[in-house]
């Protein structure tokens, strides 16, 4: 027999049972391994509901700002990993002029990151110990600024050039050039088929 004044557990329905909610009766464990008529707080108390969702949001956005943390490490990681293997294929193409070119333009196209991501991510601070360089030097960080900042920008947001849709767009005009020049000699060549067949008639 039960003891006096214990409080029967909800009736639990086998109907749905495998697809349980949240508040579900199964879940209230009240008068299951105590005599307390009190319910606790986290089930009956509307300021414990609203101070655990508090807390888990709270929580969450610990794990958020860990997690932010973590990113801004890696994406120096990379920019200095990046940066390193740039100069060390510019030191071995150091007589193609061509190379070398190439890789000053990208060399400038990473400096410009950095600038912009330098201001983006200044306020985070960095989950390990990182040095204060992500790479480039502070020439290069200076040069970077003077051609990716703009004075217009009132707000101090990098005004960053695309300069690899600036290079597509190039070649797709050169493809457009190439394809009427070739379109303009097929017809040539055409006409002079035709001509060639009037004189033989």
């Amino acid at each position: 027999e039960a003891p006096a004044g214990v409080i029967a557990p909800h009736s639990i329905s086998l109907t749905g049972i495998f697809q349980l909610d949240i508040d579900n009766d199964i879940w209230h464990d009240v008068g299951l391994d105590d005599y307390d008529t009190v319910p606790p707080a986290w089930l009956a108390d509307e300021n414990m509901h609203a101070a655990i969702k508090f807390q888990l949001e709270v929580d969450r956005c610990n794990e958020e700002g860990a997690c932010i943390m973590r990113e801004c490490c890696a994406l120096q990681e990379w920019m200095m990993a990046e940066w390193d293997a740039l100069q060390e294929a510019h030191v071995h193409a150091d007589e193609n002029e061509d190379l070398c070119f190439h890789f000053d333009l990208h060399a400038c196209l990473l400096s410009g990151l950095v600038v912009h991501w330098q201001y983006q991510v200044h306020p985070i601070p960095c989950a390990w110990p990182f040095p204060d360089s992500w790479g480039p030097t502070p020439n290069d960080l200076a040069e970077a600024s003077n051609t990716y900042y703009q004075p217009s920008c009132l707000d101090g947001t990098a005004a960053i050039c695309d300069s690899e849709n600036d290079w597509e767009s190039d070649d797709e005009r050169e493809n457009d050039e190439l394809i009427d020049q070739l379109e303009e000699a097929a017809l040539a060549e055409a006409y002079r088929d035709l001509d060639s067949d009037s004189h033989s008639i």
